[in-house]
Formats: structure tokens, C-alpha cells, sequence
């Protein structure tokens, strides 16, 4: 339940990267806006060149986000290295992109946080849910 729950999550944030592509090209209600050139906070002057290849980083690192929450709702071998990897690209565009994408930045965090606690506490087996011992026992007396 919580890693299909996980993987629903995962999802909408990689829905939320859209926005990144859909503003930098001006599409839906972004049409007509002015486009935001500069990233760290307005510090970095890129152009409107380079804004668009961010947006298109946006819509790829959406498309790996609803790809790695197929994989955590399948339970594939490798989604959490995967998810690692997606998660700190998605950080550092955040970071770039903010002000206007700090939220992102919190999510990010919020996410590689749950990864430690993933990689750090004791796996839950079913035999363990039960109370019984996962490892071989020895008779005693």
C-alpha cells in the first residue's frame, strides 16, 4: 500500500515538471506571459534560448518521474537507484529554477529523505510482520 502510494506521488509530481516545459514554450494559459530567463533567484541572465532547453529538461525529468513511479508501483529491482538519480536532477533544476520552483526544491528533499530512510531501516519481511524470526533458530537447552 505505501509504495503504490509512493509511486502515485512520484507521479504527480512528474506531472508538476510540466509546468517548467509548458511556461518556457509558452503553452495553455501561459500564452502571452512574459518568460522568466534567469535562474538562482535572477542572479543568472541565460536568455530565452536556454530557458526553452530548461523546459525541455523539465519535460523530460517528467517523463522519468511517471516512468520510475511505474517502476515503484511494479516493484522492478532498480527503481529506487533509478528514482535516486531522476530525484537529484530534478533537485538541481529546482534549484536553479527558483524562486518560482522552490516548492520543487522541498519535494525533492522530502523524496531523497524518504530514499535514506528506505536504504537505512531493516526491510520488512512478512515473517517479521508476524513476529517470527527471518533468521535460522537455534535450539537452546
Amino acid at each position: 500500500m505505501i509504495r503504490r502510494t509512493g509511486a502515485v506521488v512520484l507521479a504527480l509530481h512528474g506531472v508538476a515538471h510540466t509546468v517548467g516545459f509548458i511556461a518556457t514554450f509558452q503553452l495553455g494559459d501561459y500564452a502571452g506571459k512574459a518568460v522568466a530567463t534567469t535562474l538562482l533567484w535572477g542572479r543568472l541572465e541565460i536568455g530565452l534560448p536556454a530557458t526553452q532547453a530548461m523546459g525541455i529538461g523539465w519535460l523530460l525529468l517528467a517523463v522519468a518521474f511517471i516512468a520510475c513511479a511505474a517502476l515503484v508501483w511494479r516493484g522492478a529491482r532498480h527503481s529506487i537507484a533509478i528514482l535516486g538519480v531522476v530525484t537529484v536532477a530534478s533537485l538541481v533544476f529546482s534549484v536553479l529554477a527558483s524562486p518560482t520552483a522552490s516548492v520543487g526544491v522541498g519535494v525533492n528533499v522530502a523524496i531523497l529523505l524518504g530514499l535514506v530512510a528506505y536504504g537505512v531501516l531493516p526491510a520488512r519481511t512478512p515473517a517479521s510482520r508476524s513476529g517470527s524470526s527471518a533468521g535460522p533458530s537455534i535450539p537452546i537447552g
